[in-house]
C-alpha cells in the first residue's frame, strides 16, 4: 500500500481527477479488500484522454502512447513510475463508467473508483478470450458481491505473459509519436518493471 500512495501522489497531480476513474485490480481491492495482496500496476479509465496531463513524461517514463488513428483502434497511456516500479495503465472508458464511479479513500487520495457491476461487466468480457485465472476468480468474487450468478470457467485459461524484447518497436506507439509524450527507453522500462 506505501507504493501504490506514493505513486498517487505523484501522479494525481498530472490527471483531472474527475474524468478519470480507478479500475483494475487496485479498484477490486476497495470493493473487495484482502482480495489482491500485491499491487502490479495501477489503472484508470478516462471520460477523455486528455485528461492526463503532457507534465506527466516530467515525472513517470512513458512505455506506450496510442492515439485513434488509421492501424490505431484503441488510445492508452502507459507509464511506469521510477521512484515506487508501478505500471500505470490509463484506457478510454466508451462504456461510461466513470460518470457511474463513486469517490473512495483509496490509500492518502480521494479518487473515483469503478463500481463493482462495471468491473464484473468488464470480466465479463475478458473471459470469452484466453485469460489468466485470476480474472477469472476476479468474476466469480465480484459476481458473489453484485448478487450476480458466478460464471462458468472459461475453457482456456493462461497466464498473463509481457515482453521482455528490447528491441520489440511498437507500430502503435510509432504511429501516434508526440513530443508531449515523449517514449522512454525500452531498458529504462525493463529495469523498472521486468517487461516492456
Amino acid at each position: 500500500m506505501d507504493r501504490l500512495d506514493r505513486c498517487l501522489m505523484r501522479l494525481l497531480p498530472h490527471l483531472d481527477g474527475d474524468e478519470v476513474a480507478l479500475t483494475g485490480g487496485v479498484a477490486l481491492g476497495v470493493h473487495l479488500p484482502g482480495k489482491r495482496r500485491e499491487v502490479a500496476d495501477v489503472d484508470f479509465v478516462a471520460r477523455r484522454m486528455d485528461a492526463v496531463a503532457a507534465s506527466v513524461a516530467r515525472d513517470f517514463l512513458v512505455s506506450h502512447y496510442h492515439v485513434v488513428q488509421p492501424g490505431v483502434p484503441k488510445a492508452i497511456v502507459q507509464l511506469a513510475d521510477p521512484k515506487t516500479r508501478l505500471r500505470v495503465d490509463l484506457f478510454p472508458d466508451p462504456g461510461g463508467a466513470v460518470g457511474r464511479a463513486q469517490r473512495s479513500l483509496v490509500g492518502g487520495a480521494l479518487l473515483l473508483v469503478v463500481t463493482a457491476a462495471d468491473l464484473l461487466a468488464h470480466k465479463l468480457t475478458l473471459l470469452h478470450q484466453r485469460v489468466d485465472e485470476k480474472h477469472w476468480r476476479d468474476a466469480v468474487a465480484l459476481a458473489a458481491l453484485c448478487g450476480a450468478p458466478p460464471p462458468p470457467q472459461p475453457a482456456e485459461l493462461a497466464p498473463d505473459v509481457y515482453s521482455q524484447d528490447l528491441a520489440l518497436v511498437c507500430d502503435r506507439c510509432e504511429r501516434s509519436r508526440s513530443p508531449d509524450f515523449p517514449l522512454a527507453d525500452k531498458r529504462a522500462i525493463f529495469d523498472l518493471l521486468g517487461y516492456v
